[in-house]
């Protein structure tokens, strides 16, 4: 059986490594779900910040500091409106 195992695990890492498969393709395809979810929520209020407000707490605006000219990355973002905030 282990041996079997590990054929497994190395068919699912050289999908992964490659061009896009199946198993991109289906998380993409789950992302995209779950972003249209979120877009329509009301706790990411999408109109309110589209007409020009933040979704940032006032002690991270205080502890990030001003950032014009600056790049910044968000690594734990998943929508895209705390960075753009």
């Amino acid at each position: 059986m282990a041996e079997e195992g590990h054929a497994v695990e190395a068919d699912l890492m050289g999908s992964w490594a490659g061009a896009p498969g199946a198993y991109q393709a289906a998380n993409h395809a789950l992302l995209e779900e779950w972003a249209a979810i979120n877009y329509g929520s009301a706790n990411y209020d999408v109109v309110g910040f589209k007409a020009g407000g933040s979704r940032l707490r006032p002690y991270e605006v205080e502890e990030v500091g001003d950032v014009a000219g600056k790049d910044l990355l968000h690594l734990q973002c998943h929508f895209g409106l705390d960075p753009l905030s």
